[in-house]
């Protein structure tokens, strides 16, 4: 068995895969849109506001002035930042001063601070439930940091002095080289006065104002995430349904899967059914006959070459539409003046007689098994063609003129008769063989309804005795496994000789491409 080709080729196939897999997409969109909205409704207010604070290095200032000072004030003004910035007591501080009724650890966990060492400026973030009160956070914070930072930097600023004073106060002036000491320790205590007196190592620099509108929520930007995710979400569970499902679907696919020719096109509502144009008084059973005619031409251009025109109509599994087509493009055959001959030979399930409305038995069983030496077809009237682009009149208005009567007994419907057990005996009988040579040479065209290939081997032993195999795929339902199989079983058959009718197709299958022409389509209007 060759590898299975890949899913997704072209654009087309995503398109497809979208089109398919469109609600699983749309639900979790829906969703997660809904749930955005919800959240951000229910979300309260909340509001922002920046504060700035400008960290000054005064240990510069003192280097130039040819003091040196012990430590670093950088270093010391970072790391009071650190300090008081996480710790209670200066939240404590601007609770008290704001008089707020939260507690100093809420107070914390709504400021943020981010320093740039390169400037010096340090961002007070914080955040509120009202534009004031944040506002009012942020210049608290920022104002009670840059005190610390100041009162810090003075507090060491002063200790510096207190040592020089000391050394200041062990030295004598009446002690040789004492007195050029104490002068310099004078300047540099003068000095360190002088920075502290003037000192502003912690500034406000920008102070916080009330935001005009809440930073959160923001309904459009979590509605859009929401979609976003929804979207993803509905992707990914599109992607994996189709991944783990097996099963084909569209007229492209199945015909690019199996390498035969595709034949024709049969909608869901037609399944079951037996199309005959009598039936085509409405725009849908019209649309259908039309169908048929498609499928009728397309035989026929198949069979061109052929001397013998035996057509087996069947399926991989039951329910796939194989009666319906068998049974509509009979009609379709005799309503175009073909002598047709409409053999059951589903000798399981049969299912024509019921749908025509003729008697079961005696039929094709009774035949091969001995007990009906003839009179075993039915004929069935078939009226002319009906819901046409014309009149019948050759006036193309579009309208259907009612049929005059039945044509002459084109139709003859062998049912499958008495059901019993050899089924695949009989059938792959001389007697079968002899059969087929017979009514061959007198019907312009036989369509056998035969049993599906895969779950038994009935079929098997006709397909020599075919001119040409229709497999009716429905759309949806059989899987690729179970088309390779097929696919497989039919293998001794010429393939020029096999043709696909997919069933099942939904109307947007058809608007997308699918070869199908709407039967309202008219010759009516401007010429070409």
């Amino acid at each position: 068995m060759t590898d299975e080709p890949p899913r997704y080729t072209s654009l087309r196939d995503y398109a497809r895969l979208l089109r398919r897999q469109w609600l699983i997409i749309v639900v979790p969109v829906i969703v997660a849109a809904a749930a955005a909205l919800v959240y951000s409704l229910h979300e309260r207010d909340t509001y922002d506001a920046r504060a700035q604070v400008l960290i000054q290095d005064e240990s510069q200032a003192l280097t130039l002035l040819g003091t040196p000072v012990v430590g670093s004030t950088t270093n010391s003004s970072a790391g009071i930042i650190a300090e008081t910035a996480s710790t209670p007591a200066l939240a404590a501080q601007v609770r008290r001063h704001l008089r707020a009724r939260v507690p100093a650890a809420t107070l914390m966990g709504d400021v943020s601070l981010s320093i740039d060492t390169s400037t010096g400026l340090l961002d007070v973030n914080a955040t509120g439930p009202s534009a004031k009160f944040a506002a009012a956070l942020a210049n608290a914070y920022a104002r009670r940091i840059a005190a610390t930072t100041t009162a810090s930097t003075t507090r060491q600023l002063a200790a510096a002095a207190r040592v020089l004073q000391r050394r200041l106060s062990h030295l004598s002036p009446a002690a040789p080289g004492d007195a050029g000491e104490q002068a310099t320790l004078q300047d540099e205590i003068s000095r360190l006065d002088f920075v502290q007196a003037t000192a502003t190592p912690g500034q406000v620099v920008r102070t916080a104002f009330p935001a005009s509108a809440p930073a959160s929520p923001k309904p459009v930007r979590n509605v859009a995430l929401g979609l976003l995710a929804g979207l993803l979400i509905g992707l990914v569970a599109a992607f994996l349904r189709e991944s783990f499902d097996r099963r084909m679907r569209g007229s492209d696919e199945i015909a690019g899967k199996l390498g035969f020719p595709l034949l024709g096109h049969v909608r869901r509502r037609t399944l079951g059914k037996a199309v005959q144009p009598r039936l085509a008084g409405d725009r849908d059973g019209a649309g259908d006959v039309e169908t048929f005619r498609i499928l009728r031409n397309n035989v026929e251009l198949q069979l061109a070459e052929q001397t013998r025109r035996a057509v087996i109509v069947t399926s991989a599994l039951p329910e796939e539409g194989k009666s319906t087509v068998a049974a509509s493009l009979a009609f379709a055959s005799a309503a175009a003046g073909r002598r047709t001959l409409l053999v059951e030979a589903d000798l399981r399930r049969p299912s024509l007689a019921r749908r025509l409305g003729i008697a079961p038995t005696p039929g094709l069983a009774d035949y091969l098994s001995g007990g009906a030496e003839s009179a075993v077809g039915r004929a069935i009237p078939v009226f002319p063609g009906a819901g046409g682009n014309g009149d019948g009149n050759g006036n193309g208005n579009g309208k259907s003129a009612a049929p005059a009567g039945p044509l002459p007994a084109n139709l003859i419907c062998i049912p499958a008769g008495s059901v019993g057990d050899g089924a695949a005996e009989l059938l792959a009988s001389g007697r079968m063989r002899e059969f087929l040579a017979d009514v061959a040479s007198e019907y312009q065209f036989v369509i056998l309804d035969t049993a599906p290939l895969l779950p038994v081997a009935d079929t098997l032993g006709l397909l020599a005795e075919a001119s040409a195999v229709i497999l009716c795929v429905r759309s949806g339902q059989t899987t690729h496994e179970q088309m390779q199989a097929a696919r497989a079983a039919l293998a001794p058959v010429k393939p020029q000789a096999v043709g696909i009718v997919v069933t099942d197709v939904h109307g947007r299958d058809q608007a997308a491409g699918q070869g199908l022409y709407p039967y309202r389509y008219s010759y009516a209007g401007r010429p070409d």
